[in-house]
């Protein structure tokens, strides 16, 4: 099943400490949004060793919810992106979230860009090789050089 979140390259979603109020806005429906943990409480308790575990949303009218057209685009701005990604189970939902995990898999890899508001702006999220579920060697048998001289940060 899909889920819908907004992270940056490293998986990591835009509400946290020191970040949030470089980019949310003042609004009346702010106090209707609680985060995971106050919804659902220690629901990630549930998730086996080998899953990580995300908060989302199950469709994109619930995404837009959480963000509006002006917070996504400083989101943006800061090298954040919407994401389409699979989930293995939902540990728990509600209308307006739901925590989620992957198996074997971690937040940053295999998801698809989209763009919440249709505005043509879809970041570049510095993952231009997806490294997930390949050898070191699979991986960079199948990339160019520059490719490489990007993600690695130095020149051959």
């Amino acid at each position: 099943m899909n889920v819908y979140r907004i992270q940056d390259k490293d998986g990591r979603g835009p509400w946290k400490p020191g970040f949030s109020h470089k980019w949310v806005e003042d609004r009346d429906d702010l106090d209707n949004l609680p985060p995971w943990y106050v919804e659902f409480g220690p629901i990630h308790t549930r998730a086996y060793t080998w899953e990580s575990v995300g908060s989302a949303c199950r469709t994109v009218e619930q995404l837009r919810r959480w963000f509006t057209r002006s917070e996504y685009g400083t989101l943006i701005r800061h090298g954040y992106q919407a994401v389409k990604m699979d989930a293995s189970r939902i540990l728990a939902a509600s209308d307006i979230q739901c925590v989620f995990t992957r198996s074997n898999k971690p937040l940053n890899c295999d998801f698809e860009k989209f763009d919440l508001y249709e505005s043509g702006k879809i970041a570049h999220l510095e993952a231009s090789i997806d490294f997930c579920g390949t050898s070191d060697i699979d991986a960079i048998n199948g990339t160019s050089l520059s490719d490489l001289t990007s993600v690695l940060g130095y020149e051959f």
